[in-house]
């Protein structure tokens, strides 16, 4: 979601704005719209743990404002490369979880931090 496509899809005459924030803030107003039952409409992506405890919904775009599906991609630091090696860093550009094992250890990951947003059970 983005200014340009609240606008382009006449969202902004229905009373839709597009609001940058964190991802904290970003879950946090969805589970809050959750509890107090309120439509809302929120530029969550695939793989993202809130799909596993909630029904979402996935916005249809025919003007391909949104972008394409994500991909994961491995990210690693220059001077990590020698130390993990050119073996396994191959290995790793082939390695393929998909969608839904990535939601799931994203949910795992959420669940050991401190962070008030990981009950996603709301």
């Amino acid at each position: 979601m983005s200014p340009r496509a609240v606008q382009e899809y006449g969202l902004d005459s229905a009373g839709y704005h597009f609001e940058h924030g964190t991802e904290d803030a970003c879950i946090r107003r969805f589970l809050d719209a959750l509890d107090e039952r309120r439509w809302v409409v929120m530029p969550f992506w695939h793989p993202q743990a809130l799909h596993l405890h909630h029904r979402i919904r996935r916005l249809q775009d025919p003007l391909a404002m949104l972008g394409a599906t994500d991909n994961a991609t491995v990210l690693v630091r220059r001077d990590a490369e020698e130390l993990i090696g050119a073996a396994a860093l191959a290995d790793l550009a082939q390695l393929y979880l998909g969608n839904a094992l990535v939601a799931d250890l994203d949910d795992k990951v959420r669940r050991r931090t401190s962070t008030p947003y990981t009950n996603f059970s709301r």
